[in-house]
């Protein structure tokens, strides 16, 4: 599996809208790590089925948790599957 970039990561933010969100989010997600080894595709579906409005603070921890669960679900094979 190959590691994401952080301009890979900074392009998948920006093409799904949410680029105000990585500008919040960059230092803390270079810093943790935690999604620099996940497949692009993952990075890019969450993004997709989830709206960060861009009007409310969202912290690091907000974030990786709504990933986590999403993550979560995934990997358990345990999702709507209109959502697969």
């Amino acid at each position: 599996m190959a590691y994401m970039l952080q301009n890979e990561i900074e392009d998948v933010f920006n093409c799904y809208g949410n680029g105000h969100l990585y500008e919040k989010l960059k230092y803390p997600l270079y810093l943790s790590g935690a999604i620099d080894k996940i497949e692009i595709e993952m990075l890019e579906n969450f993004l997709e089925l989830y709206n960060f409005d861009s009007e409310k603070t969202l912290l690091f921890d907000e974030f990786m948790y709504h990933f986590r669960i999403y993550e979560a679900v995934l990997n358990l094979n345990d999702l709507p599957i209109k959502y697969l």
